[in-house]
């Protein structure tokens, strides 16, 4: 899924949540998604960039369906590159005191995105997006507010 306006999740995780009951369904921490990203790695990716990731240097500047790349040790794709991800909590600073599954500040404006590598080029090995700590921040819009 794509083009999704963050504040137009909770209703959509709301219904699917009423769809089953095995569980809830929400979006992961920042936390949480980084540590599905990495997969067990402690490098800036989980693999060969131009294997595991479209981007700007081989993604003609389009988004494209899942899998088509290597997954990461967990099996997950796509999680660099391709589209940015929501994550459930809210971007702040990290604190500089080691934390497990640290939490985002309560509530600000602007919510955590994870995992685009749109602007990297394989021959830079520091670029946005080619790391799965990359950290952006979008100000959540509804799409009925656009």
């Amino acid at each position: 899924m794509e083009q999704v306006a963050f504040n137009d999740v909770p209703a959509f995780l709301a219904k699917v949540n009423t769809m089953q009951t095995r569980w809830t369904v929400r979006l992961p921490t920042e936390a949480e998604w980084e540590y599905a990203a990495r997969a067990g790695s402690t490098g800036e990716a989980y693999g060969p960039l131009d294997d595991i990731a479209w981007y700007g240097g081989n993604g003609s500047h389009t988004t494209h369906p899942v899998g088509q790349k290597l997954p990461n040790a967990f099996g997950l794709y796509d999680m660099l590159g391709n589209v940015w991800q929501w994550c459930q909590d809210w971007f702040g600073p990290y604190s500089s005191e080691p934390a497990i599954d640290p939490q985002g500040p309560p509530k600000v404006m602007d919510a955590p995105l994870a995992g685009d590598a749109s602007t990297v080029t394989p021959f830079t090995n520091q670029q946005p997006g080619e790391i799965a700590t990359l950290r952006n921040i979008v100000r959540p819009v509804s799409v009925s507010a656009l």
